[in-house]
Parts: structure tokens; C-alpha cells; sequence
């Protein structure tokens, strides 16, 4: 059976992704408070980067790596008790993932180190990256009413180019960015001599990451 079905413009790769196993206590190998995807939290656990080869016809596990947290890194002790290799070193997860990806390519698995190389692909990467740039806009809004767009002058139309026309301008895609303080708001602390919070677009996603993942209460 062939790796691809035929007319696969991509052919095989490799997604590379990390999992968790929670672990109860702190003698297990490598066991440390560290984000867990399984759960989305903060979570006493073990991280593995892994790789697998995914082809049309089917996909498989093709290495792995346990990341060793920071603590774990000259704590001999401990890591003479959990017996790992004293030669480990200490990589971050990307470094672990790149690493694998070179020892796969390196051993002949045959693979394609982009997932969008097709028209399609490229253009569904794209309107993602898009839709989520807007989100987070969306939702700075909501919090600092700041963002308006321009109206359309009388008479004017939009084109998607197709025909050689464009008449899209700059201001029509402008979004003010960093120019909005946090709006203050009743009942919350407000020390003297600090200046209003500028809210850019990567601060808010990292807000909302934080509210999603703080409990109620």
C-alpha cells in the first residue's frame, strides 16, 4: 500500500505535539508543576514531545523525548534517585522537536517540515491566522470600545482583485493598536502614579489565556 493516496500534492510529514501523564508526589523521573494539555492547567506531571509519521493511509509514533523540567536539571541527587543518564541535557521543548525531525529525516523517513505547501493549505493557514488576529481585536474592543472603522465612501465598492482592480485601501484595514488604556472600572484597586495599561492585540490574547485558566471565585 502506498504512503499517500495518489494525487496527494503534500505526501507524508511529521506533527510533532507534547502530551502529560499527572503523576501524585515528586520522585517520579522528570515530575514537575508544568502546563498539562490534557487538562489545559497547571498540573504536577511528566511532559513527552513526541513525533509521529502521518501519511493518507494511516499514522504512527515515530519518536519521543521526556522533557526534563528546570529543577530537575542540577538536582544530581534526585536525578541519580530517578536514574537518569547523567549526560542528559536539559533542551526545550522546540529544541526536543527539531532534534527529533533531523534523527528521523537522518534515518530515511520519507516526509514533507511545512504543513502548508498546497494552494489550499496556504490559503487555510492564512484566513486561521486571520480569524484569530480578529478575535483577539474582538475582544479588546469589548473591553476598551476604541476600535471603529472608517466609513465607506458614497459610491465606493470593493473588489477581490480577480479582474485587476483593488481600491482597498490602508485605512479601510486599520485597527488602532497600543493606543487604548484599560478602562477603569468601580470597585477595583487603583494605586496612585501607575499609568493606564496599554492594551495591545498579543496582550490581550494573553489575558484571556490567563481569565480562561484562572478559576471562579
Amino acid at each position: 500500500m502506498a504512503a499517500c493516496d495518489e494525487g496527494d500534492l503534500t505526501g507524508p510529514g511529521i506533527a510533532v505535539d507534547e502530551t502529560a501523564q499527572l503523576k501524585d508526589g515528586d520522585a517520579t523521573a522528570c515530575v514537575a508543576p508544568q502546563h498539562a494539555g490534557c487538562t489545559g492547567h497547571v498540573e504536577n506531571c511528566i511532559t513527552t514531545v513526541f513525533s509521529a509519521w502521518v501519511a493518507t493511509s494511516g499514522q504512527a509514533w515515530a519518536d519521543f523525548d521526556v522533557f526534563v523540567p528546570g529543577r530537575w536539571e542540577k538536582d544530581w541527587r534526585r536525578r541519580r534517585a530517578a536514574r537518569i543518564p547523567g549526560k542528559l541535557e536539559r533542551k526545550t521543548k522546540p529544541q526536543l522537536a527539531i532534534d527529533q525531525i533531523g534523527r528521523l529525516l537522518a534515518a530515511g523517513l520519507p516526509a514533507n517540515q511545512s504543513q502548508a505547501r498546497t494552494w489550499d493549505g496556504i490559503c487555510r493557514h492564512t484566513a486561521l491566522a486571520a480569524l484569530a488576529q480578529l478575535r483577539q481585536a474582538a475582544i479588546r474592543n469589548a473591553l476598551c470600545g476604541d476600535i471603529t472603522l472608517p466609513d465607506a465612501a458614497a459610491g465606493s465598492s470593493h473588489h477581490d482583485g480577480l479582474d485587476g482592480e483593488d481600491d482597498i485601501s490602508g485605512a479601510d484595514l486599520r485597527i488602532p493598536l497600543g493606543d487604548a488604556p484599560v478602562p477603569a472600572r468601580g470597585g477595583q484597586p487603583c494605586p496612585p502614579g501607575i499609568a493606564a495599561i496599554r492594551l495591545t492585540i498579543a496582550e490581550t490574547a494573553r489575558i484571556e489565556r490567563l481569565a480562561g485558566s484562572t478559576p471562579p471565585g
